[in-house]
């Protein structure tokens, strides 16, 4: 049966390790939602609708905040058929299998769609899938953590992977995950037990606090937060050291010829088969990762989504996942049409505010990547020091309550030198004023424009400089929602 390309994932939901990983992360944050392997911490953004993310072999699966569950990719077996009338509702926690595709409901049971040529998608009461707190789905198996520490598992036993009995030491597990042919379990000692001929060796393995598996490999994260992983190292993927990058880690994804670890400054580190992970490519500020077969795909901060690598069923279009309305009649203020603007045009300047990426891309001077947001290119040419500005107005006829977003400084000719002044007004009165140099920025705003008609936004150099400036207004949006103070 076939090896490679094997979709293996573990899911941890068990509190004390839920508390272990949120608090060794930066960017952790409460929420009764449980927490994936995989992942670091929830969205920030209290707008997002994406809380969770998994990677099959070639498709990709979101939880949403209200229990359903969306897909793109391969659906040659309807493992993107993940709709309420099959029972993805009140689902708490994800898991993709090579195939098909697994849910935990609220209750502890558990739904599945795609493959099921083994019985993967069996994942009944009488199954045993009941008081489920965890799932991992693999190729031919899907398995579920009982709340007792024992575990339930269905389709194929070719090696013996369903051998997962108390006297086999499958007893006290707080984690899950399943290989292509073998099923891994931590327990609440931090060493490991497996089932199923050629499983890798877990016997020497201790302070582990989450594993992950796919193909061949197994990876294991630490207490210390560095990385061990054993198995085939046909690519490399084995080398997780310290001196390769795998130091300060808080989550970790095995994907059979690669392993990717989350830092906890939000970026990405990994070894084996070469994928563009870095913040020029949009993975900054990352909360979760998963990874199918030689794809990786990521939830941001912010509640966005990025991928990269193979995209040969489309797995990687994520922005049909991310670009929603989070909230009905919130909107990007990209999206809006300005009723008017005017911008400075002398001495050969091309100032604008539009889109951002028009002009300088989307990456600020920090390395960091946005999908959102406006560009206020301020130009100032042919060597000469002067003056520019340009300003945009809105007409939003007293729909929102406030505007949000952050000031930052994209890739450009001048950033060190300028003194630029950004201002916002609401039908002519001045609602926000703040002065932009070089150390005031980032600079997050979040601005009460409730009952405003007309909303303008103007920058203007307060002193003449030399060399054009690029302003991202990044994730600018304009809310339905009551400023929060």
């Amino acid at each position: 049966m076939k090896k490679l390309g094997i979709r293996v994932k573990a899911i941890n939901l068990i509190i004390l390790l839920v508390f272990v990983i949120t608090s060794l992360c930066a960017f952790a944050s409460a929420s009764s939602l449980p927490i994936s392997d995989g992942q670091l911490a929830l969205p920030e953004n209290p707008n997002s609708t994406i809380v969770a993310v998994e990677a099959g072999d070639n498709h990709t699966v979101i939880l949403r905040k209200d229990g359903t569950v969306q897909a793109i990719g391969d659906n040659e077996y309807g493992q993107c058929n993940t709709t309420k009338e099959k029972g993805f509702t009140d689902i708490i926690a994800i898991s993709a299998g090579s195939n098909h595709t697994v849910g935990l409901k609220k209750d502890g049971t558990v739904v599945a769609v795609g493959r099921n040529d083994d019985g993967q998608c069996n994942t009944t009461k009488a199954n045993g899938f009941s008081n489920i707190v965890s799932i991992s789905a693999d190729y031919v198996n899907t398995i579920g953590l009982k709340k007792d520490g024992t575990l339930a598992i269905v389709g194929s036993n070719d090696n013996g992977q369903k051998n997962v009995s108390a006297k086999n030491g499958f007893s006290n597990i707080v984690s899950i995950a399943a290989g292509p042919h073998y099923t891994y379990a931590l327990k609440k000692d931090g060493t490991a037990v497996s089932a199923g001929s050629g499983a890798c060796d877990t016997s020497k393995l201790s302070d582990v606090t989450e594993i992950t598996a796919r193909g061949d490999n197994l990876a294991c994260l630490k207490n210390d937060k560095t990385v061990t992983t054993i198995g085939s190292n046909s690519n490399g993927q084995c080398d997780t050291t310290v001196q390769n990058g795998f130091k300060d880690i808080c989550a970790i994804v095995a994907s059979g010829d690669f392993v990717v670890g989350l830092k906890t400054d939000g970026t990405l580190v990994s070894r084996g088969t070469n994928i563009n992970l870095s913040k020029q490519n949009g993975f900054s500020n990352i909360v979760a990762i998963s990874a199918g077969n030689g794809f990786v795909v990521a939830l941001r901060k912010d509640g966005t989504l990025v991928a990269a690598g193979n995209n040969s069923k489309g797995q990687c279009n994520v922005s049909k996942l991310t670009i929603t309305k989070t909230i009905e009649g919130d909107k990007w203020l990209e999206s809006i049409t300005p009723s008017a603007s005017a911008r400075y045009t002398g001495n050969a300047g091309d100032s604008f505010i539009k889109v951002i990426g028009t002009r300088n891309g989307k990456i600020d001077v920090g390395g960091n990547a946005y999908q959102h947001g406006l560009e206020a290119w301020i130009a100032r040419w042919n060597g000469t020091a002067e003056k520019s500005w340009a300003w945009n107005e809105y007409t939003l006829d007293s729909k929102y309550k406030s505007l949000s977003g952050k000031i930052v400084l994209l890739k450009s000719y001048n950033v060190k030198n300028f003194d630029t002044k950004f201002d916002v007004f609401g039908d002519g009165k001045l609602l926000y004023s703040t002065e932009l140099k070089p150390k005031t920025l980032p600079k997050n705003i979040n601005i009460n424009i409730s009952g405003v008609k007309k909303l303008k936004i103007y920058l203007h150099d307060l002193a003449a400089v030399q060399g054009g400036t690029s302003f991202g207004l990044a994730n600018f949006k304009v809310s339905t929602k009551t400023l929060q103070k």
